[in-house]
């Protein structure tokens, strides 16, 4: 019997998107997904695990505000944080 084929995971999945920056409040620190509210990391550039953090840990934060707010917020934290 032949053991089970591991699953390929295409490496063009796994990119930082400078657009989750905005979304999420995350930044790519060498090669890793940096919280900018509270500095945890994400072990897998997937939309879905930066998201799902965004939602569970930050789930009030930056609900209500408009897309424009939300540039100038993160923004404002990546200058803090650097």
């Amino acid at each position: 019997m032949d053991p089970p084929k591991k699953r390929k995971i295409e490496k063009s999945y796994r990119i930082f998107n400078e657009d989750w920056i905005h979304r999420y409040f995350f930044i790519n620190s060498r090669n890793k997904a940096v919280c900018l509210l509270c500095q945890e990391t994400v072990a897998v550039f997937t939309e879905y695990n930066l998201k799902r953090h965004h939602q569970t840990k930050h789930g009030e934060f930056a609900r209500e505000m408009s897309q424009e707010e939300r540039r100038k917020k993160s923004a404002e934290y990546e200058y803090v944080k650097s």
